[in-house]
């Protein structure tokens, strides 16, 4: 069995690509093959080593990216693709409605029969998410043989309505051994960014982009700084925006921006907080991984209640800044080990692994 990871984004160091690839090594089956494309570009040499470990190739369309545009330029460069390489399924990864419509399309005009879509965020309700969901229903409705989604609200967020009873809740699982608490991680890497080891750590992870919305945690470090002297903000990502995040900080030596990093379970350790205040998202892999280490975090209501596992997550409106200011200015919330909660509630990446090779099994029976 060929199978086809498509992702309708750049493999950088997000949530989703590291859904993707952390399913692969835990996909133990001879009778499975497995490649990854990009419809752009790769940058994550870590992704091409375990790639290349598991016999897998991961290849580049170098379309050119540019989020919030029309994807209507995938279609022919991923056409030339699927028509020269053939796969027995196409498991197609996005946040983009049009991306996965568009891309689940080429594959079944591609002779691809088995053609799953894979919901990994949600979105604004607005009318014009409205307009473009009914829109790409029909293409949906067509070509599709399965629904995923990581959660509840990102399937009926991105599918059709009439499918709602049919789609699969993927969660995001994780390496649970990998993201557990390490006290020597968290020294070393705080006396490598000059960070006190009794300084109390805030952290952000993920791409700069609008939804991350990392401009509200630089807006609460500058009140907060004002009245907690031993506090420090750390912002891990690479995107767009950062370089105007940076500009927001700028003469704050207290706030920290560092690359995307292959080894980011590590830093887990060294944060006492994680903070999420998405504008709009599903179940975000981080907070995942946060938990895995049990730490505490606090986000916004964009963020999925599902979210909330252990005991040390809250969620807190956008709108009520004080709050977020409170809550991080006392150290409301304490550091937490419930990894056993994570595993009954599904989360561990080996579960996740073999639900997926189940789905493609399904198929092609």
């Amino acid at each position: 069995m060929k199978v086809l990871e498509l992702t309708c984004e750049p493999i950088l160091h997000g949530g989703q690509e590291a859904f993707i690839f952390n399913c692969l090594e835990n996909i133990v089956d001879k009778d499975v093959s497995i490649d990854v494309l990009t419809l752009y570009y790769c940058k994550n040499d870590h992704y091409q080593e375990i790639a290349q470990y598991h016999g897998s190739k991961i290849y580049e369309l170098n379309i050119d990216f540019k989020p919030g545009k029309s994807r209507r330029l995938i279609k022919r460069p991923l056409r030339r693709f699927l028509e020269k390489n053939k796969y027995n399924i196409a498991h197609i990864h996005s946040g983009s409605i049009s991306a996965l419509a568009y891309s689940a399309e080429i594959a079944r005009k591609a002779s691809i029969e088995h053609v799953i879509v894979h919901s990994h965020s949600t979105g604004v309700n607005n009318i014009k998410h409205k307009l473009i969901q009914s829109y790409f229903s029909y293409k949906f409705k067509r070509y599709v043989t399965t629904y995923c989604a990581c959660s509840v609200e990102a399937g009926l967020m991105k599918f059709p309505k009439s499918v709602s009873d049919k789609i699969v809740i993927l969660k995001n699982g994780v390496d649970l051994e990998r993201f557990k608490y390490d006290s020597e991680n968290r020294e070393k890497i705080r006396r490598r960014l000059s960070i006190p080891q009794d300084a109390y750590l805030v952290g952000q992870i993920g791409r700069f982009t609008f939804e991350k919305n990392q401009q509200y945690t630089i807006s609460i470090a500058k009140k907060i700084k004002q009245k907690e002297e031993n506090i420090y903000f750390l912002f891990i990502g690479d995107g767009e925006l950062r370089e105007q995040a940076k500009e927001l900080a700028r003469n704050n030596n207290y706030i920290i921006f560092i690359d995307s990093q292959d080894d980011v379970w590590k830093y887990y350790s060294a944060f006492d907080l994680l903070v999420l205040p998405s504008i709009y998202e599903g179940i975000p892999l981080v907070s995942i991984e946060a938990q895995s280490n049990g730490l505490p975090i606090l986000a916004s209501n964009g963020v999925s209640k599902e979210i909330e596992i252990n005991d040390n997550v809250v969620r807190v409106d956008l709108r009520n800044k004080e709050k977020w200011v409170e809550i991080i200015n006392n150290h409301k919330l304490l550091r937490m080990t419930s990894v056993e909660r994570l595993i009954m509630s599904g989360w561990d990446i080996k579960g996740v692994a073999d639900k997926i090779i189940g789905i493609y099994y399904n198929e092609v029976e």
